[in-house]
């Protein structure tokens, strides 16, 4: 016990308490507005900022083709001991999607925790407008950190659900899919590509693959793919599009691109 307080009141933890309490106050004053100019240096638009640098809320926050039309922080007094600015976020985007988690940023790069989010997947990614406009992305990240320009790990699990299997004008009446991308890659070293395993978890279309992303934000899929029993005859049609089938019957896919 006395061994505790003493480590407890050591110059430098009562330094590091002391300079933590001093950077709340002047977080908890200043007005969000001061923010301003640091998203804009960032890449980041915003129609308006309400509340405090601590406590504070950002309307109509846009980043690219990524729009979020509101996004609340509070800052976290624990993320100013390890020198970093750690935040509980709750934001809305795509009129009903939302999302909700940790962001932290410091001098080692940006952590994100426990982040649950849902949204029309065409809201997120456009490029996947073909996957129609009742395609939802759902994610459930346990842990990403980026650190250097490139990620440093990667834990979760994105679903799309509600996805249209199109093939040109074959699209017509298919029942929709729904599919799964799991990242499980807890350490990753410096400039190495990150995998992830793709599958289906329903739907008429079986799938299974992996993506891959290497820097700077390359992608690569690579999987095989097959009509389930029962499916229309357009979506078989579809897929001999691929190439011939393997003796199991399933289309190799391939596809890259950058993100």
């Amino acid at each position: 016990m006395a061994q505790s307080l003493s480590r407890l009141f050591r110059p430098a933890t009562l330094a590091a308490v002391g300079a933590a309490t001093f950077g709340v106050g002047l977080l908890a004053a200043a007005p969000a507005a001061l923010l301003g100019p640091a998203l804009a240096s960032a890449g980041l638009q915003v129609r308006s900022l309400e509340g405090t640098v601590w406590s504070g809320t950002a309307l109509g926050l846009s980043a690219g083709s990524l729009r979020i039309d509101r996004l609340q922080w509070r800052l976290a007094p624990t993320g100013l001991l390890r020198a970093r600015l750690q935040a509980d976020i709750e934001a809305t985007l795509g009129g009903d999607g939302f999302a909700n988690g940790i962001v932290a940023v410091g001098l080692g790069g940006v952590a994100v925790r426990d982040v649950t989010a849902a949204a029309p997947l065409r809201t997120l990614v456009p490029a996947a407008a073909a996957l129609g406009p009742s395609a939802q992305l759902q994610l459930k990240v346990e842990a990403v950190d980026w650190r250097e320009g490139w990620i440093a790990s990667a834990v979760g699990l994105a679903e799309v659900v509600e996805a249209d299997v199109a093939f040109g004008a074959v699209a017509a009446g298919m029942p929709r899919a729904s599919f799964a991308v799991s990242f499980a890659a807890p350490e990753v070293a410096a400039g190495e590509p990150v995998a992830a395993e793709l599958r289906d978890t329903g739907g008429p279309l079986e799938l299974a693959g992996t993506i891959t992303l290497k820097p700077p934000l390359e992608y690569a899929i690579e999987g095989v793919a097959k009509a389930r029993p029962g499916a229309p005859p357009a979506l078989a049609q579809g897929l001999a599009l691929l190439g011939p089938p393997d003796p199991a019957g399933r289309h190799a896919i391939s596809f890259a691109g950058s993100l």
